[in-house]
């Protein structure tokens, strides 16, 4: 097996706003690489929008998290429930 060099224009955006992602890495297609470096950015933070969910609002984390506690919370219960009546039946 031979690997060949190759010369890609590589685009990197730091940009990211998002916890999980430090950066993300675009190859420019090669019709593409003479492009404006300003264009090229914009169009890749767009690909990341529409790649990325939306970030929740602060109230939809909020519920969000007491759905996951009262989820919990019943599931603890029933739990619960059942030990005891597996034990006095």
């Amino acid at each position: 097996m031979s690997v060949k060099g190759v010369s890609k224009c590589v685009l990197e955006v730091h940009e990211l706003d998002n916890d999980y992602f430090e950066k993300a890495i675009f190859f420019v297609k090669p019709e593409y690489s003479g492009e404006e470096e300003n264009r090229l950015r914009v169009s890749a933070k767009g690909a990341l929008r529409r790649a990325m969910p939306p970030k929740l609002k602060a109230r939809e984390r909020k519920q969000k998290r007491l759905s996951l506690l009262y989820a919990s919370i019943g599931a603890v219960c029933g739990a619960a429930v059942t030990g005891i009546l597996s034990v006095l039946l």
